[in-house]
């Protein structure tokens, strides 16, 4: 029996050094049976909340209801004001950018937990890691017992519970007898409550433009005082000068009075002036654009503006039409056309291509007679072509030494002659 009982001694003090060494890190520090599985890697981020009440280590973090994780440690932030809790989650769920943390309640009395709240919108940004802090913004806590039951005894104990009866009695003897009119007067209150609503957007940017307005003049305020500063002495002109501006005033309604008058007195003729003028103005209306057309030319003249295009820097390009003092044989008036005359070899078209043209001979020209009496008319000087084989028609073709026919010459050279005589001046027989 004594050796029973020392062995039952002995493992009772094991037991108790045992726990005593479990137990050595805290209680906090002990893992619960039937905890979230946060598997091998899991995912540790922290929250800061303003007040954690009486959240626990080893709490669970729920998402969607469903642990999730546990809270690892909860320590005071550097300020003093605010609690730090380490959250520790199981690296498979997902938790978008926009992540909320909100200090919930199993039941009425039940135990604290922290629950992971995702967008019901996709947020931009890069989802929750390891390491990432959810900030005071970003966390809340649920309505306690206790917070509940104080708002409602402070109600009951200095609030307006017992007007309440007074503020129905009087509803309904307003609302006695006219059912149809305080339906009415509902329907707009809910008319107008609703076009608050569709308009709440921009309420909301009308205010904010009031803020933007006032931070502006509170900004300006030291200027706007010195505009008012500034404005004083001349308010006090104005009150100085009242009496003056009051008979200006007085003036100027006799001067409108006189005005109305005159008018009415002259209303038939300046009814006569303006159907005096209405021939005049249906004129110019008809003449439309030809009237401003016919002014360009004042600043130009005596060109138009249509002339400018042809002025390129300093020149003008410019056709000139001459005529000449002698007429062709046969005109009676100034303006007939000199006949043009062609070799029948090289043709006027041959001109524009650069080809030589050789003057033909005087049997080939028009008589010069002069059209106008007492004018002499002028010797026209004439070339006289070299006369080449294929012109006489006597002539043989020289052979050539490899029994093909000399070719004719394709451009005959022309014979120039002296200068042209002094006109009036017949040439003697025998001169060129």
């Amino acid at each position: 029996m004594r050796r029973l009982g020392r062995v039952a001694a002995g493992l009772v003090a094991g037991l108790t050094l045992g726990g005593c060494g479990v137990l050595s890190g805290g209680v906090y520090d002990t893992p619960l049976p039937g905890g979230a599985d946060v598997g091998s890697n899991p995912v540790t981020i922290t929250a800061d909340f303003d007040d954690v009440l009486d959240l626990v280590p080893q709490s669970s973090v729920k998402v969607d209801n469903v642990a999730v994780g546990r809270v690892s440690r909860i320590t005071l932030n550097d300020d003093g004001r605010s609690a730090q809790v380490e959250l520790v989650v199981n690296r498979s769920v997902s938790l978008p950018a926009g992540t909320t943390a909100r200090l919930q309640q199993t039941s009425l009395l039940g135990e604290k937990y922290v629950g992971l709240v995702r967008p019901e919108q996709p947020v931009a940004g890069p989802a929750i890691a390891s390491g990432d802090r959810l900030g005071l913004a970003d966390t809340s806590q649920a309505a306690q017992v206790e917070q509940v039951l104080g708002a409602l005894s402070l109600v009951l104990n200095g609030g307006g519970i017992g007007q309440f009866q007074e503020i129905s009695r009087e509803l309904q003897k307003v609302s006695t007898g006219r059912p149809g009119e305080v339906k009415k007067a509902l329907r707009q209150m809910e008319t107008f409550v609703s076009g608050l609503d569709e308009r709440k957007e921009s309420i909301t940017s009308a205010l904010d433009g009031l803020a933007t307005l006032g931070t502006t003049l509170d900004a300006d305020k030291a200027k706007i005082a010195s505009a008012l500063d500034g404005l004083s002495p001349g308010m006090q002109v104005v009150v100085d000068q009242r009496e003056q501006l009051v008979s200006m005033l007085r003036s100027l309604d006799r001067l409108s009075d006189v005005t109305v008058e005159t008018l009415d007195a002259a209303q038939d003729d300046i009814v006569k002036d303006l159907q005096a003028l209405e021939p005049i103005l249906t004129q110019l209306a008809k003449s439309g654009q030809d009237l401003p057309d016919s002014l360009q030319i004042l600043l130009t003249y005596p060109f138009p503006d249509s002339v400018l295009g042809a002025i390129k820097g300093d020149y003008l390009n410019v056709f000139v039409e001459t005529n000449f003092r002698t007429l062709p044989n046969g005109c009676e008036a100034i303006g007939c056309s000199w006949p043009q005359v062609e070799d029948p070899n090289y043709p006027a078209n041959g001109l524009r291509k650069g080809k030589k043209i050789t003057i033909p001979s005087p049997a080939l020209l028009p008589p010069t007679d002069s059209a106008i009496p007492g004018v002499p008319s002028p010797t026209v000087p004439v070339l006289s072509p070299t006369p080449t084989p294929s012109d006489d028609p006597t002539a043989t073709p020289t052979p050539d030494p490899t029994g093909e026919p000399t070719p004719e010459p394709t451009d005959p050279q022309p014979t120039e002659t002296s200068p042209t005589p002094t006109p009036g001046v017949t040439p003697k027989d025998g001169e060129d």
